[in-house]
């Protein structure tokens, strides 16, 4: 898997064209100011729904790996 900074230097660059700036901190600020998540929020707040229903599925294949997703989830609260 990627690093998140190589994924969020394109969406900051492009950002940085839209607001034509080329501070970094203008665009982390404009970001929070307008809810636009980096992208390392959204990977792990996607990864966290997933594996919530991951758990809370009734499917026999998931129940199997329902143990694995609770370790993960619970090792992700704690970062």
């Amino acid at each position: 898997m990627l690093p998140f900074n190589s994924l969020q230097f394109p969406v900051t660059r492009i950002l940085m064209k839209i607001l034509k700036t080329r501070s970094g901190d203008i665009v982390t600020e404009c970001q929070n100011y307008f809810g636009f998540y980096s992208t390392a929020t959204l990977i792990r707040k996607r990864k966290a729904t997933f594996l919530h229903k991951l758990v809370n599925s009734h499917n026999e294949l998931c129940e199997l790996f329902s143990l694995v997703a609770q370790a993960e989830i619970n090792i992700m609260s704690y970062t």
